[in-house]
């Protein structure tokens, strides 16, 4: 089973309205994370300048997570997420609620905007906290990013080579890195079949 680390923490803007709404989202969205597969790694501050975005940062650099979760209860300051992101590169999931005299959409489509600007990877989410279903997407999302971060460490190992004239099933092992990051061994069918001559038949039937 998949447990995904998410790095979850809340933001906002200290002049906007429904500020005073902020201790009741973040207890409901704790609670309703707590009933699912997930280790929740909480910045236990709400962000909102630049002290607490770097103490967040570091916060989360430190605690190895597989993906980040921003939950926007106002309107905030796009750059104290990216300030984040210095110090931990990692996805970020992007929650916009619908309460229009937030901002919280509104600091959400600004921040996501940047982040497409940048190339950076984000998955944009929007509902209430109330919604079963947003819990579900994000942890799917978390789960993706769990396994992209043990692969990430991996060795595959590749026997042989592809057969002439099958160009088709050959695959490019700089992309691959680029991409996911494993290393690939690679072992010559003569390593091999050395190697299979060696073990018992008896304990490989087993």
């Amino acid at each position: 089973m998949i447990n995904p680390k998410i790095g979850l923490f809340f933001i906002d803007h200290p002049l906007e309205e429904c500020i005073e709404k902020s201790g009741q989202i973040i207890k409901r969205i704790k609670r309703e994370f707590s009933k699912r597969n997930v280790e929740l790694i909480t910045y236990n501050k709400i962000v909102m300048d630049e002290e607490t975005a770097k103490e967040a940062g570091i916060f989360f650099q430190q605690n190895d997570i597989d993906i980040l979760c921003v939950v926007s209860i106002t309107w905030f300051s796009d750059d104290l997420v990216l300030k984040i992101l210095n110090y931990i590169p990692k996805a970020i999931i992007t929650w916009g609620m619908p309460s229009f005299n937030s901002g919280s959409l509104c600091g959400i489509q600004q921040l996501d905007s940047v982040l497409n600007e940048l190339d950076k990877n984000y998955f944009f989410i929007y509902g209430d906290i109330d919604k079963e279903n947003i819990y579900d997407e994000i942890l799917s999302i978390s789960k993706a990013a769990s396994i992209y971060s043990l692969l990430k460490y991996s060795s595959f190992g590749l026997i042989g080579y592809r057969t002439s004239g099958m160009t088709e099933v050959a695959f490019d092992e700089i992309g691959l890195r680029k991409k996911i990051g494993p290393r690939i061994v690679h072992i010559s069918w003569d390593v091999f079949l050395r190697e299979v001559e060696k073990e018992d038949v008896y304990n490989a039937e087993q």
